[in-house]
């Protein structure tokens, strides 16, 4: 019995310094070995490239990184728990400070520090001199100092730390994590004062040889992180951006489709709402994830993405997912300017009964020619103009990723449901080829259709900026249903994409120059796509 005891207790320790000499080799191994319990999901890239970055730092001194991550990515965990862990366990730094926006969150990560000191069975048993020795002082809040002589400050944006060491030595490591928050950027007051005390205050705390890591989420345009990963504002900084979703689906009207259900404006196959989004995206889904490329797909997938963008809107998806904040004091199309006329009518067909001969149909395509979700949208916007009143109606929003073919033919498809007065092409460069083809695909179908082709001489933001009066004094209405161009449009000039406001433009533009007479009234051949 006593021999086995003994084989059972060499056995322990064995298996005790193996897990140690294990994650001593990196941070990654450290995680892997130690905190599993604390990984809900499988890393994503981001954390394998954020392993790698904090493993090199470690050797290689003086760094200054930058990480944007999205909110909810496990930040916080990689860097200010597993790293901490790591380097004060195997005495990587003597000191480190832990700097929030508040003194309360900076005390919180150091919370989940002691959690793990003091909780982690692995921890204890095979760091017994930290975790189980006797402490050289007592553990305060804001601060904590272990028997192999490391120790852990925290501070909130703001506090001087100037002058703080442990044993005669500054601090090797300082994380600045999550340092600012919505109200605080939203200042530009407040923004200049984070900068300064920063630079001035924070980045002095350290030696020559300091490590400083920055993470969080990117809160405004100009913020404090914005600035320190761009390479052009910030050099000497080695900045990084993540985004959950990396790339798009090759067919947003569907997810268009979807979004309209979702918001109860649109069915699919008797049910509406959410139920009916659930339905519609279980029968479409190969189709609309074609394409689609997310940071941690198997914590935060397309479709969930999707509708989280729904369900808190559109500038809190841009900000906390994709690292792309919208200040709407910049936009120039105001949500509450914009006249819905699908308020009034139920669909297409009941507003050109309402409108009768006085309606008139103008289009315009601004074509992309990728068919991938990295090329530009293919835009392509049909009008209705009331001759009377003046007012204009977006009826077709189509925002693709198609080659040009696939846009001739849905041009000559809406040609087939909507006598077009004219239509306007962009045809810049390459394009007028395209100009040509759908010209002689239009003659062959016997549809007599005044193709315009649109050379762009002027700004395209000046030229998309003067739809505003249009859309302000409400001779520009717009559906519901065509989310893409009204968050293109409500974004505009800060989002990505602006080929939807930039194809209504043509569309306005050609539906505003022409003078026209006699009556041309749609066919019945009402399609959906």
């Amino acid at each position: 019995m006593i021999k086995h005891n003994i084989d059972r207790n060499i056995l322990s320790e064995d298996l005790r310094h193996q897990r140690r000499r294990l994650g001593a080799k990196s941070p990654h191994a450290f995680a892997d070995v130690y905190l599993k319990n604390n990984c809900n999901a499988p890393y994503s890239i981001m954390h394998f490239e954020m392993f790698q970055k904090l493993q090199y730092i470690t050797r290689c001194r003086k760094a200054k990184v930058a990480i944007a991550a999205p909110r909810g990515h496990a930040k916080s965990t990689i860097v200010s728990l597993v790293y901490v862990l790591w380097c004060v366990l195997y005495q990587k730094e003597r000191l480190i400070l832990i700097v929030s926006n508040t003194t309360e969150q900076a005390v919180a990560l150091l919370k989940d520090i002691k959690q793990q000191l003091r909780s982690n069975p692995l921890l204890v048993s095979d760091f017994p001199e930290v975790c189980s020795g006797k402490k050289p002082r007592p553990w305060r809040d804001n601060q904590i100092q272990l028997p192999n002589g490391a120790m852990i400050r925290a501070y909130g944006a703001g506090q001087s730390p100037r002058g703080i060491k442990n044993d005669k030595v500054r601090p090797g490591l300082i994380i600045a994590d999550d340092l600012e928050n919505e109200e605080q950027v939203e200042s530009e007051e407040q923004r200049e004062k984070l900068r300064s005390w920063f630079s001035g205050t924070l980045l002095n705390t350290g030696h020559q040889y300091t490590n400083v890591i920055v993470v969080g989420t990117i809160l405004h345009q100009n913020s404090l992180l914005a600035n320190l990963v761009d390479s052009q504002r910030s050099p000497g900084w080695d900045g990084k951006t993540y985004r959950a979703i990396i790339e798009t689906s090759d067919f947003p009207e569907m997810w268009a489709r979807w979004s309209s259900i979702f918001r109860s404006r649109d069915e699919y196959k008797g049910k509406t709402g959410a139920a009916g989004a659930k339905k519609y995206f279980r029968y479409k889904k190969e189709w609309m994830l074609k394409g689609t490329k997310v940071l941690w797909p198997e914590w935060d997938s397309y479709h969930d993405l999707m509708l989280l963008r729904q369900t808190e809107g559109d500038i809190y998806f841009q900000r906390e997912k994709q690292n792309r904040p919208m200040d709407p004091r910049r936009c120039i199309f105001k949500i509450e300017n914009i006249i819905f006329w699908d308020d009034e009518f139920h669909d297409t067909q009941h507003l050109i009964e309402a409108i009768g001969n006085r309606a008139r149909f103008f289009g315009a395509c601004d074509p992309s020619m990728g068919r991938t979700a990295k090329a530009d949208y293919t835009a392509i916007i049909v009008l209705l103009k009331d001759i009377r009143t003046k007012i204009m109606y977006v009826i077709a929003a189509d925002l693709l990723h198609c080659t040009p073919d696939q846009a001739i033919q849905r041009i000559v498809q809406y040609a087939d449901i909507y006598r077009f007065s004219r239509f306007a092409v962009e045809s810049n460069n390459f394009q007028q080829l395209m100009v040509d083809d759908l010209k002689r695909r239009l003659l062959l179908k016997g549809r007599k259709v005044y193709i315009k082709s649109l050379h762009h001489n002027s700004h395209k933001n000046s030229r998309i900026g003067s739809l505003e009066p249009h859309v302000s004094q409400g001779f520009l209405r717009f559906n519901r249903k065509h989310q893409e161009l009204l968050r293109q449009l409500t974004q505009f000039p800060l989002a990505k994409n602006d080929d939807g406001p930039d194809a209504l433009e043509m569309a306005v533009y050609t539906a505003t120059q022409i003078k026209i007479v006699g009556a041309l009234r749609p066919s019945n051949k009402y399609r959906r796509w």
